[in-house]
């Protein structure tokens, strides 16, 4: 053999057409899923920040509904106070008028 003939690549043609067609379709088979399999990743990357969202909103409702809950008996009892005091209030006028 001469060095020519060793230096440049060849394809044989004992390579059948239909083995080289089955390897193309399996290269654009392999791609196409490839970017199916991107597209499918995006859309549950989505997803997952949108239930994220949704967490972050019900956890600031429960928030919201312990405080509410806190912030009314809270004015519950100043209410009381209040009261208490109204009562202390007229009974010193009592006092004073007699």
């Amino acid at each position: 053999m001469s060095m020519q003939s060793e230096s440049y690549w060849h394809l044989d043609k004992r390579i059948p057409l239909a083995m080289i067609a089955a390897i193309i379709i399996q290269t654009v088979g392999v791609t196409w899923w490839a970017a199916t399999l991107t597209e499918r990743v995006d859309d549950l990357r989505a997803q997952v920040t949108q239930l994220q969202g949704f967490a972050a909103d019900r956890y600031t409702q429960t928030e919201a509904s312990r405080d509410w809950r806190r912030a009314d008996g809270e004015i519950n009892e100043i209410t009381k106070r209040l009261r208490s005091l109204e009562m202390q209030i007229i009974e010193l006028k009592h006092r004073e008028d007699k």
